[in-house]
């Protein structure tokens, strides 16, 4: 059988293009991905409501190149860490790094260890990304990072966040702060502040266990595999907020001075439904309780007469 010439043309034109994607992906993967370990891409907030009379805002979060997160995840595991939130802040890590980047404060070839941190406080939430690798050598170059806290915190009028830093001399470890208004690592902050927000909602863990919501000092949120609830409260009330929450792309700062009970669980009710009570038959350890015995509670006001904060002395990974 004879082909003519234009049929010919037309099948390798049609190879062609269906070969291009495919050696495309095969670029991308051997260029972005093969050489590196560590993937948790880029993300940005996309769309807010404020709820509650201002008294807490719902967040809906974006890859920041949906093409990149979707030709790196077809290949391997991406990465998923909630941001870190306070009042005033929300800082968001990401990074892409080879096993290698263990031993050294320079990124190699398309490496990159940076945090995003947006003011929530000021309109349209502006931002400013940070080089963590930067960071670490202009604070000293005989430092390494090897990672970032998950709990901001305010001392000395600073709002601050923990790095872990590895000295690369002597192996010693040590842990430092990032002043999130300047950008630069600082000395540690007081120990007595870090560990006021660090524990404010231990209490959380005293409740029943939820396999959908997560709540961390001021953010509340959606976990990973998790799903807002057909019935919760935030539906009916807040529609379009709840519209942010439908996947684990969403979460809700709570915009108090301090987190704590009183302030974060009128939100964090918000995602059941009306009238759950979630203080039912909640058992305070002794432990836990203001009179060192062990109590079972019903109602929230209950569970604040009896419950203890343990908010005094040094947390032991700050060193």
């Amino acid at each position: 059988m004879k082909f003519s010439k234009k049929a010919v043309f037309i099948v390798m034109l049609v190879g062609v293009l269906l070969l291009t994607p495919y050696l495309g992906y095969k670029y991308y993967v051997n260029k972005y991905v093969d050489p590196y370990s560590t993937f948790l891409l880029k993300r940005k907030i996309v769309d807010y409501k404020y709820i509650e009379d201002g008294k807490a805002l719902a967040i809906k979060w974006d890859y920041d190149n949906p093409l990149d997160y979707w030709l790196t995840s077809q290949s391997t595991y991406v990465y998923w860490v909630s941001p870190v939130a306070s009042q005033n802040k929300i800082v968001q890590e990401y990074k892409r790094l080879a096993i290698s980047s263990m031993y050294r404060n320079e990124p190699i070839d398309d490496e990159y260890w940076k945090i995003t941190v947006y003011d929530i406080k000021t309109k349209d939430f502006p931002s400013k990304d940070y080089d963590v690798f930067k960071m670490t050598r202009d604070y000293d170059s005989d430092y390494i990072p090897t990672g970032i806290d998950s709990v901001i915190y305010i001392s000395e009028g600073r709002e601050l966040l923990d790095i872990y830093l590895k000295n690369a001399k002597n192996g010693s470890l040590s842990t430092k702060s990032i002043d999130l208004d300047e950008g630069k690592i600082v000395e540690l902050g007081e120990g007595k502040n870090y560990i006021q927000y660090a524990k404010a909602t231990s209490f959380a863990t005293l409740l029943p266990e939820s396999e959908n919501y997560f709540m961390y000092n001021w953010e509340i949120g959606i976990s990973k595999e998790g799903k807002l609830d057909k019935d919760a409260l935030i539906r009916q009330k807040y529609p379009e907020a709840a519209k942010l929450l439908e996947d684990n792309n969403g979460s809700i700062v709570v915009l108090a001075d301090k987190p704590s009970i009183e302030n974060n669980m009128p939100i964090y009710q918000l995602l059941y439904k009306e009238g759950t009570n979630l203080f039912e038959n909640v058992k305070i350890p002794a432990e836990n309780s203001v009179d060192g015995q062990e109590h079972i509670v019903n109602s929230q006001e209950e569970f604040i007469r009896y419950y203890r904060n343990k908010e005094k002395g040094e947390p032991k990974a700050r060193m």
